[in-house]
């Protein structure tokens, strides 16, 4: 690095943006009661109050980071996080107000009053300043301390209050009673409240989606395996199977597909027992025996210790062995429960390792009667967690599995250095060939779109939004339900009418807080100079390069251990070797949450830095690498840095066809225009860029939202004076008009269309000119002078195959339709192989799908329906996989027409009803009033009848407004057809309609149109006139 900051820090290295949850607690009435007391037994008093406080905060995993006389405050998730902070820091404010009470004769005794205490809770995004390894933090700052202090204050008496953001994620573990919104100073809105009533007997699951389900995905195979298990025990053979996978990745919901085929197996027949280790396991000894018991007893674990003690009689009694009623004390015992005098009085006198070996005495003969009994399946769930005693134990009864039919299931995370992970080399050493080994996967894509699928039944829900869940997910799919969670509360994904739909827009990528504690836990494993680097590899990317990381740091050394620490831990992989080697952060999320953690001021000079760095590494290239210099730069506050590299990257995006890429990137450049200085050179900048973004956006942004762009640009162009730029404008406001005819601002057109014709022909630029000349000869053939019109667009194309390749393609396709209308199919055969040509040429895909749909258009003038369906698939289709709008609306019309030609009227109604949907969205009238009508007289004649065909007189005045003849007279002749064939039609409507539309088409020069209409009038038996 070149200063003295050490790597990958800065003067406020030691403060952190964090998750976390922060806990107030205060005595009640403490001011009143220091007015009655000395000062010295008061304070003496409130230290003891505190120093239980501190006790039970600390117990839990929190950190005290302030005591104010009376109170103090603690925060859950720093300096180590941990996936389950909020549940341990609601759980520590019970913890202290029964500490308080339990201690409140002796508090009496000493201040003459009953003392009591209140506690606030609150989840949220403050800094933490003073994270150092090895101490507590110094301080927190922010929004989410104060509105836990008002919780405190809020709170009654002996109670904890918390709030709706903390019960989010601690509310399955406990019962509570919504308050509703609590009005809190310094809010502008009431910040919802619980009550904490007390800790869940049976905790429900924090996973999952209220109303949201989906079946088991992509986990036959493993399914299968343990199923297959259960039936060796029920058989009278023991079995053990481990089963590893990454957090979220579906152990748990795997094994509770295994219990649910368990109870619905006719011969079940076998026990189930589940128990599960806490994150805070570690610190508990026994913790995950006890469960053990509790679960293979079934004992109620939120009872009393006395009517626990005698529900445990109870069930040891009734299982009718001996041996196991004189298992009671030690079972109790390892319990904590109250046991009688003479057995404690046999119990007390054993040292650590005599009264181990009594629990590992009484679990064999529990187990050993339990499974003789009926057979047995005992799951460990989250192992990683067991504390050490509970492994000693339970390895020393592996050897069981062989000799009971005993199915044991360890299941847990792959996090070697755990005491849990002695358990796995245990059985792994003791069972060998015994143990089933299945390890889970991510889901694959294809299942994670399933997931995906089956959460929101996504048929109405945008591509882009389904990519964005899956993209984020990276196949975990608890990170698929917290994604799709994090969406539906943002808005960006709204249930409408039964259906899931998608907003307009995504905002900027964040990791969602109920996985923020369990990926900040797994960084905070590292040592702090590890966790660092790793901060700064969140800035450079997913992708990290060694040799740009090795730059930034300063020191190789500190960067490969830093990197090899962050790779054990499962946080980095190698992505690449070649040419360079390459680290990949193993999951997206992972990144965002190590950059998350880092405060603004930090991100803007790490991003500059790493920008300086990529820009001195390849100076030769810039153009290559400007998307990312455009990034780093941008999120650097270095605007004018970050304007270059993002209109290079964009203009360089379009010229390769990916327009969206594009089109967000020069959206960028806008807006860090939209901040500078207004004047001439920035004026010239952003009429630059917004040309720009209006050719990338054509094929996929609404016509109206262009139309807007481009009037600001044209008014900023004619304030400069300059007739060039002016006419640029024009020439692309033509060209959006021209696209978007129909919608009836003909004027605005046409004024648009001069404008730029006069400008270039004044200025003699080609670039001006030839563009809105082919335009012009479009207009020409809509208005029914279509010999003009082909004088006109030969002309253009001359020019345009100089300057503008892809636009030849489109309007030679646009040539040959207009000379297939009016009968000269050799021309149009031309025009339209020199469309495919020009297409090939510019290699744009845009152009390509065109090309096919101008072909398609011209072969069904020419009644070669079959030829000209296939185009408008072949073209339909390439137009969707680009992501163009009206191209794949006008492929999806013609394919719907000629099904309805070839009497396939279901799939007519398919194509139409579609390419109706993408036209209305994108604005793209002409198409949209066609396929409407094409869509009516479908549906007529797959069953609806006549009735189906009314509307189609409110199309016929819109054409007829639009000066769209050629449609109007094609409506008419699709009506005429329809009443002409329908058993219930009316023959006399469409004798009318085909002599209306013969009128028009003998007006414009449409051969093949009007003789088609002309064999109608002799089928109805008329005479043409």
């Amino acid at each position: 690095m070149t200063d003295a900051t050490p790597p990958g820090e800065s003067a406020s290295a030691t403060a952190e943006r964090r998750l976390v949850t922060v806990l107030f607690s205060d005595v009640v009435g403490s001011t009143a009661l220091a007015d009655r007391m000395d000062p010295e037994d008061w304070s003496a008093a409130m230290r003891r109050v505190v120093g239980l406080m501190t006790v039970a905060a600390e117990r839990n995993g929190g950190s005290v980071v302030r005591v104010m006389g009376d109170g103090m405050l603690a925060i859950f998730g720093a300096p180590v996080a941990h996936e389950d902070d909020a549940i341990r820091a609601v759980r520590a404010g019970l913890e202290m107000v029964a500490a308080v009470a339990d201690a409140g004769p002796s508090l009496r005794r000493d201040t003459g009053d009953e003392l009591q205490i209140r506690v606030g809770v609150n989840t949220g995004v403050a800094i933490i300043e003073g994270l150092v390894a090895g101490a507590a933090p110094r301080d927190a700052m922010g929004d989410a301390v104060n509105v836990a202090a008002r919780m405190q204050a809020a709170a009654r008496p002996g109670s904890v209050l918390v709030t709706g953001e903390a019960w989010r994620h601690a509310g399955p573990t406990f019962d509570g009673i919504a308050l509703g919104g609590l009005d809190v100073k310094g809010k502008a809105e009431p910040v919802e409240a619980w009550e904490v009533q007390g800790r869940r007997d049976e905790p429900a699951s924090a996973r999952g989606l209220a109303g949201l389900a989906s079946p088991l995905v992509g986990r036959d195979e493993p399914l299968r395996r343990v199923l297959a298990l259960l039936d060796v025990v029920r058989a009278g053979r023991g079995r053990a199977a481990l089963l590893l996978g990454e957090p979220g990745v579906g152990k748990s919901r795997l094994l509770a597909e295994v219990r649910t085929a368990n109870l619905a197996a006719a011969d079940s027949g076998l026990r189930w027992a589940e128990a599960r280790s806490v994150s805070y396991g570690g610190d508990v000894p026994f913790g995950l025996l006890s469960d053990v018991v509790l679960a293979c007893l079934g004992l109620p674990r939120s009872a009393s210790p006395g009517g626990m003690l005698e529900t445990l009689t109870t069930r040891l009694g009734s299982v009718n062995e001996d041996r196991l009623t004189q298992q009671l004390p030690a079972l109790a015992d390892l319990l904590s429960l109250p046991i009688p005098d003479a057995a404690a009085a046999e119990l007390s006198p054993l040292g650590p390792e005599a009264l181990r070996e009594r629990y590992i005495a009484a679990l064999e003969v529990l187990l050993r009667s339990l499974a003789t009994d009926r057979p047995l399946a005992i799951v460990a769930d989250d192992i990683h967690w067991a504390d050490a005693s509970s492994v000693d134990v339970l390895s020393r009864l592996l050897p069981l599995v062989d000799e009971l039919p005993l199915l044991l299931v360890l299941a847990g995370r792959p996090d070697r250095g755990t005491a849990g992970w002695r358990l796995v080399e245990a059985a792994r050493a003791v069972l060998g060939e015994g143990l089933t080994e299945i390890a889970l996967a991510p889901l694959d894509e294809a299942d994670s779109r399933s997931l995906v699928a089956n959460l929101l039944e996504v048929e109405s829900l945008p591509i882009r939004l389904r990519d964005f869940i899956v993209e984020r997910a990276d196949g975990n799919p608890f990170f698929v339900e917290e994604v799709i969670r994090m969406m539906i509360e943002r808005g960006w994904v709204v249930l409408r009418d039964g259906r899931w739909v998608g907003s307009d827009t995504i905002a900027a990528a964040e990791v969602p807080p109920t996985l923020q504690g369990l990926l900040t836990a797994r960084i905070d494993r590292l040592p702090d100079e590890s966790r660092r680097i790793l901060r700064l590899a969140a800035v450079i990317g997913r992708d990290v390069p060694v040799g740009l990381l090795e730059m930034v740091v300063g020191d190789a050394g500190l960067a490969a251990r830093a990197l090899g620490q962050a790779e054990a831990a499962g946080l980095l992989r190698i992505a690449a070797v070649n040419p360079e080697p390459v680290f990949r952060f193993r999951h997206v999320l992972v990144q965002e949450a190590a950059y998350e953690s880092l405060l603004k001021a930090d991100r803007r000079r790490l991003h500059r830095q790493v920008g300086e760095a990529i820009e001195a590494q390849d100076p030769n290239r810039r153009e290559e690498l400007a998307p990312i210099l455009g990034l780093h730069f941008e999120r650097a506050g270095e605007a004018e840095r970050a304007l270059e590299y993002l209109h290079l990257a964009g203009r360089a995006a379009y010229r390769r066809f990916a327009v969206r890429e594009a089109r967000d990137l020069l959206d960028r450049a806008a807006a860090l225009l939209a901040g500078m200085p207004e004047d001439e050179a920035t004026d010239r900048r952003r009429i630059e860029v917004d040309l720009d973004r209006a050719a990338a956006g054509v094929t996929f942004i609404p016509y109206d939202r262009e139309l807007a762009l481009l009037a600001d640009t044209q008014a900023r162009a004619e304030r400069l004076g300059d007739r060039r730029l002016v006419g640029l404008v024009l020439a692309r406001t033509a060209h959006l008009r021209h696209l978007q005819e129909g919608v009836g601002d003909v004027d605005a057109f046409e004024a648009a269309l001069e404008g730029a014709l006069a400008i270039g022909q004044e200025l003699d630029d080609p670039e001006i000119l030839a563009r809105p000349l082919a335009i012009k000869g479009v207009t020409l053939a809509a208005r029914g002078q279509r010999r003009e019109a082909v004088r006109t667009l030969e002309q253009a194309l001359v020019q345009l195959e100089g300057t503008d390749t892809a636009s030849a393609a489109f309007y030679a396709g646009q040539l040959g339709v207009i000379n297939a209308e009016l009968g000269d199919f050799g021309a149009a055969h031309r025009a339209t192989n020199r469309s495919h040509a020009l297409a090939e040429l510019s290699g744009d895909p845009n152009m390509l799908a065109d090309a096919d749909i101008f072909e398609g258009m011209a072969l069904a003038i020419e009644g070669r329906r079959d030829e000209a369906l296939a185009l408008a698939k072949r073209g339909a289709a390439g137009a969707a996989a680009i992501g163009n709008l009206g191209c794949e609306a006008a492929g999806s019309v013609l394919a719907g027409e000629q099904e309805l030609a070839l009497g396939k009227f279901g799939q007519a109604i398919g194509w139409l009803e579609k390419a109706n949907d993408i036209a209305a969205y994108c604005s793209a009238v002409d198409v949209e009033r066609m396929s409407a009508a094409n869509l009516k007289v479908a549906r007529a004649m797959a069953g609806e009848g006549a009735e189906a065909l009314h509307g189609l007189d409110g199309l016929l005045e819109q054409a007829h407004a639009a000066h769209d003849t050629l449609s109007e007279a094609r409506i008419l002749l699709r009506r005429a057809e329809a009443h002409a064939t329908l058993p219930n039609g009316d023959r006399a409507q469409a004798r009318s309609d085909v002599e209306a539309s013969m009128r028009i088409l003998r007006g414009i020069e449409t051969v093949p149109y009007l003789e088609e209409a002309e064999r109608l009038a002799r089928s109805l038996g008329d005479r043409p006139q």
